[in-house]
């Protein structure tokens, strides 16, 4: 064997060993990449008890839409969590499931004031018939001084909970980070609670409140009730928003963090994308009712 073809010899062993190498890095890292972002081995919450079927009609009515919206970015809104709209749920969340969120901070009342803490919390993921949505695990512990991690409000209140599945279908990617407010939050407390939710809120991060607005109303005081919200709402009158009750909303507390949100991440145009009322939707309008609003909150591109 000549000098020359050793030297070739060695040359393409060389080579070879070299691709082999790079080969077995980058299958490495596409097996990485590849692999689901799922670490969380707690026990999920149960699939919604709430109306399932009623979700599910919703749902196949307003599939998920891959349309953009070129001109604004929504990063934050107001979904009613009461599923007898849940025709209009449905629509609000296809008009949001083309944003891509990585994350969304969920706001909602604890409605029958359970734990020890004023603002609850989990990292519990959930379960729905679409899939389970986790829970964003980093956020939540980070927020450990401003909320407890306390699953069991969180496992018995339907405000968190019925807007899951619309979650998992509509913006798939995304994990949650879900906090439960009491009805006792003072401003105070909402400073408190804004600082430590300010560095985790940008443009892959839906801010979404889970609330109704009017309860067990005449449908014609009902609309005199909302339209005083609404004024406040447009005025960014928080200090009078959180003196509110459910003669109004839901969650005044969860309602006045969201606006203290979007003040400080520059997001001052609202738009109200539906309003309901339930007397009107069921066809029976000498009932009480229970009114809701959609909104939508959007910085400009």
């Amino acid at each position: 064997m000549s000098k020359k073809t050793i030297v070739r010899l060695v040359l393409y062993s060389s080579i070879i060993f070299g691709l082999a190498l790079l080969y077995r890095f980058d299958s490495a890292v596409v097996k990485k990449e590849l692999q689901p972002e799922i670490t969380n081995n707690e026990t999920p919450f149960p699939v919604s008890r709430y109306r399932l079927e009623d979700v599910a009609v919703g749902i196949n009515l307003y599939p998920p839409s891959v349309e953009k919206i070129e001109n604004r970015a929504v990063v934050g809104g107001v979904v009613a969590h009461h599923l007898l709209v849940q025709n209009t749920i449905a629509e609000y969340f296809q008009n949001l499931s083309s944003f891509g969120y990585k994350r969304v901070i969920l706001l909602g009342p604890n409605h029958g004031e359970l734990g020890e803490k004023l603002v609850v919390t989990s990292t519990r993921p959930w379960d729905t018939p679409y899939g389970t949505v986790y829970s964003d695990q980093a956020v939540i512990t980070d927020l450990s001084n401003c909320a407890s991690n306390d699953p069991y409000p969180l496992e018995n209140d339907h405000s968190l909970e019925v807007i899951m599945p619309f979650i998992k279908m509509y913006l798939p990617e995304a994990q949650v980070v879900p906090l439960m407010l009491s009805g006792r939050l003072k401003m105070d407390d909402i400073d408190s609670l804004v600082s430590c939710l300010i560095p985790h809120v940008g443009q892959e991060t839906l801010v979404l409140v889970s609330s109704d607005f009017s309860h067990y109303l005449k449908s014609s005081v009902a609309k005199q009730r909302d339209a005083e919200t609404l004024a406040l709402l447009k005025s960014w009158d928080v200090d009078r928003l959180i003196t509110l009750n459910s003669d109004h909303l839901d969650s005044p507390p969860a309602l006045v963090t969201l606006m203290e949100l979007m003040q400080a991440v520059g997001a001052k145009d609202m738009e109200v994308f539906a309003h309901t009322d339930a007397s009107i939707v069921s066809n029976n309008p000498f009932a009480a009712t229970t009114t809701h609003y959609f909104l939508n909150y959007y910085v400009k591109r």
